[in-house]
């Protein structure tokens, strides 16, 4: 138990529970002190006890009963006597085996009762046998009154000791209450932190959840207007993503979608300008064609004029050729002839 007790002086206590402790603690000393005391006055009354009905006393008692029964005619007064001490045999049997409760009463009638029989002058006892039973009655007298005085001692020893134990159960009891009542407020403070922790925990959770929904909605709108205004042709915006999650990718997905949609449309402008341009060109050597085309249909009728001049010339001079040449064959038949 002190060891217990030197173990408590680690713990952390109040100011109302050191208070018991230290108490606790000075009365296990003054505890063990009465123990050991208990315990030995307890021996003592158990020796005492066995010492009530011991061997010696009984020899003594059966001797003296045996001298009576050899006589012839024993007196009515030694009758008695022997029937006294047979009863004082007996209640010290039963003060012994009741632990003092019974017996002490008829054990002192049967002592006072012998002593005067022992004492009466009228007694024909002889020296010896008169002797016998005073020996027997003073060592049962003594047997008896040690046994009583240890008896007494040991249950004042018991009941000082039994003072001290409710003592230290009192303090301990006090002390258990007093920390039983402290942990249970300190349960309490636990369960109420607890508790305002759980709300927070709920609040907090519930603004997370808020701020998150937030955000996943703005975004959710940014990403759609931003699809809006693509969709409605407008491909000017600067798109950056406000964050590194899936919606931030989509956003930086869209914008990607959007520079290159907008290099894309750069780039059909630009071809359609070199396409217009060359077109202009197209035109423009069409008409230098056409411009040209007529010039050498012009040329090719006054080409075709010509030819036609020149056709209808070389008919003439074929057909001056053939009159010159009938001419002179007419000419030459008529020299001939």
């Amino acid at each position: 138990m002190d060891q217990k007790a030197i173990t408590g002086l680690d713990f952390t206590w109040d100011s109302d529970a050191r208070v018991l402790f230290d108490e606790l603690r000075s009365s296990i000393p003054d505890y063990a002190n009465h123990r050991d005391t208990f315990v030995k006055l307890e021996q003592v009354t158990v020796e005492k006890a066995q010492g009530l009905t011991s061997s010696d006393l009984k020899n003594l008692l059966e001797k003296f009963s045996t001298r009576l029964e050899q006589q012839e005619n024993t007196p009515k007064d030694e009758i008695m006597l022997l029937n006294n001490l047979n009863d004082i045999w007996v209640a010290a049997y039963e003060i012994q085996s009741s632990t003092g409760k019974k017996g002490i009463d008829v054990f002192k009638a049967q002592s006072d009762a012998a002593s005067k029989i022992v004492h009466s002058e009228n007694l024909s006892l002889n020296a010896e046998d008169k002797a016998m039973a005073q020996a027997f009655l003073n060592g049962m007298l003594d047997n008896v009154v040690s046994y009583i005085n240890a008896l007494q001692e040991s249950q004042k020893a018991a009941t000082d000791l039994t003072g001290v134990a409710e003592k230290i159960n009192t303090i301990t009891a006090d002390l258990v209450t007093g920390q039983t009542q402290k942990n249970i407020d300190i349960i309490q403070r636990v369960m109420i932190i607890m508790g305002i922790v759980a709300i927070c925990a709920v609040l907090t959770g519930l603004l997370v959840a808020w701020l998150l929904t937030r955000q996943m909605t703005r975004q959710i709108k940014h990403n759609l207007t931003l699809a809006e205004r693509i969709a409605g042709g407008d491909l000017t915006a600067i798109i950056e993503p406000q964050s590194g999650d899936e919606l931030g990718r989509l956003t930086l997905a869209m914008g990607m979608m959007n520079d290159r949609l907008r290099d894309m449309i750069t780039q059909i402008k630009e071809s359609v300008i070199h396409v217009a341009n060359a077109s202009s060109d197209i035109s423009a050597g069409n008409i230098d064609l056409a411009s040209r085309t007529e010039e050498q249909s012009a040329a090719v009728v006054e080409t075709a004029a010509s030819m036609e001049e020149l056709t209808s010339t070389g008919f003439r001079v074929q057909a001056e050729l053939r009159n010159r040449e009938a001419e002179t064959r007419t000419r030459s038949g008529s020299r001939q002839g």
